[in-house]
């Protein structure tokens, strides 16, 4: 069952690109429960019917999320390990003044937050670069 959740939960990465959050996964567990719940039909109690569904789904959508982060992250690694320098995903990051200013770090694992960004890198530029691109002026 473990193996099985875990490949369901990796099959769900190519849907990022249509606005899928691991968050999501949460709210299928719970109307999981709730549906296991309804068709019991009341045969069980419901502390013990609630208690079991809830042990049994918890776990299966906990290798479900483990799959999805699973995925993402040999993804990546699979693509920084084929990425050139031009092609691959960093921010660009200009700082005027003192250059050992303390940036973000982000974790080597994804959190339970999507909201962190899906950036590898980040690239620090002094501000007064002049091969930096100049922004267009209204002087026509």
């Amino acid at each position: 069952v473990q193996r099985l959740a875990e490949e369901f939960g990796g099959k769900h990465v190519k849907f990022r690109s249509l606005g899928f959050k691991p968050e999501f996964f949460g709210v299928y567990a719970d109307a999981t429960i709730t549906e296991c719940i309804f068709l019991d039909n009341a045969i069980h109690p419901a502390h013990q019917t609630l208690n079991a569904f809830s042990s049994f789904i918890t776990m299966v959508y906990s290798s479900v999320r483990d799959g999805f982060y699973s995925e993402m992250r040999r993804m990546r690694r699979a693509s920084n390990s084929f990425s050139t320098g031009s092609n691959s995903s960093y921010v660009r990051k200009t700082i005027s003044g003192d250059i050992n200013l303390d940036l973000p770090q982000r974790s080597a694992s994804p959190g339970n937050e999507s909201s962190e960004s899906d950036f590898s890198a980040v690239i620090v530029i002094p501000a007064n670069d002049d091969n930096l691109a100049k922004s267009p002026s209204n002087d026509v």
